[in-house]
């Protein structure tokens, strides 16, 4: 468990990517608005299916 910064690869995804939430829905996220949306869950724990 860690508390490390979340955010996009640079190499691969040029700081921003597409993350698919469990209904069905998919939003395009730089690293700014991952972050935000990651602390406005309020939830202890956030996790994060990596393929």
């Amino acid at each position: 468990m860690t508390n490390d910064i979340v955010k996009w690869m640079d190499t691969r995804h040029h700081q921003k990517g597409n993350v698919a939430f469990t209904d069905g829905s998919v939003d395009q996220m730089d690293d700014k608005l991952l972050a935000i949306r990651l602390i406005e869950t309020e939830m202890a724990t956030n996790r994060l299916v990596i393929p």
